[in-house]
């Protein structure tokens, strides 16, 4: 991938947890923009963070009367 300014992150803002990011089976870690091959420490002028996901709270019997 060469466009949109595509290079080396220095921080945890990578193609790893890219919104637009995925995981294919035989191909590695694909870009959602161009569905080209990335490398997970890189990133481009397009990136979104993924949202974190917050854990649920645990129900237990009491909650549930």
């Amino acid at each position: 991938m060469q466009d949109f300014n595509y290079h080396e992150s220095q921080t945890a803002d990578c193609c790893d947890n890219c919104y637009q990011s995925r995981y294919h089976l035989s191909r590695g870690l694909l870009c959602g923009y161009t569905d080209e091959n990335v490398k997970p420490r890189n990133k481009c002028g397009l990136y979104i963070r993924q949202g974190e996901k917050k854990p649920e709270a645990e129900e237990n019997q009491g909650e549930l009367f």
